[in-house]
């Protein structure tokens, strides 16, 4: 979890060009998130925002249906 987490901070923060891919960084978040690393809603929710993904933003919503 926190493995997946880490690899959706830096795709979330930007490679060496300082270009976030924040696609990347849902795909890495979600994995985290589902194992228990509650940290990664908040940064899977930035990202989602920030691409105004529908289908991240209506995982979020059926994550946070759960609990």
């Amino acid at each position: 979890a926190d493995g997946e987490y880490y690899m959706g901070e830096i795709c979330r923060l930007g490679d060496e060009d300082g270009d976030p891919d924040y696609e990347q960084a849902c795909i890495h978040y979600s994995p985290a998130l589902n194992c228990g690393n509650y940290q990664a809603l908040s940064r899977l929710q930035d990202a989602a925002e920030k691409l105004n993904d529908e289908h991240w933003l209506e995982f979020i919503e059926r994550y946070k249906e759960k609990f």
